[in-house]
């Protein structure tokens, strides 16, 4: 059984300020804990020029190289599918992606070649606890 770790909730609220909204992301984050291979969620914040703050994305990240294993995937999918049914929960999410760590490194390198994103900034909302290590 998985560790339950808390949500970072000034983080939750950073990103999602509308109460309806950041309902919708705490179930669906929540739930998705409780898969053994989502490792942490994260969001990508905007600043725009006046200083305000805008939501981006939000990105599970799974165990896996190249793409997530097969079985995360499926869970993953079928818990989005269950706590966003509709187009317009999905949408005010802004469609939340399933990454592994390589994939969210070579979409972070590719968005520091373009200037345009260099205002980007990752806030981590939740993270599995480390494992430790074995005793030598």
């Amino acid at each position: 059984m998985t560790e339950r770790v808390d949500v970072d909730q000034s983080g939750l609220e950073r990103l999602f300020p509308e109460p309806a909204v950041r309902d919708i992301a705490t179930r669906l984050i929540n739930a998705s804990k409780e898969i053994g291979g989502i490792n942490a969620v994260i969001g990508f914040v905007r600043t725009e020029t006046e200083g305000t703050e805008v939501f981006e994305r939000l990105v599970f990240l799974a165990e896996g190289t190249d793409c997530p294993r097969d079985v995360t995937l499926h869970q993953w999918l079928g818990t989005y599918d269950r706590i966003c049914p509709t187009v317009s929960q999905r949408k005010m999410l802004q469609l939340p992606q399933i990454l592994t760590e390589r994939e969210l490194n070579l979409h972070k390198a590719a968005l520091k070649v373009d200037r345009q994103f260099l205002d980007r900034e990752i806030v981590t909302i939740w993270e599995r606890p480390q494992e430790p290590a074995p005793a030598a």
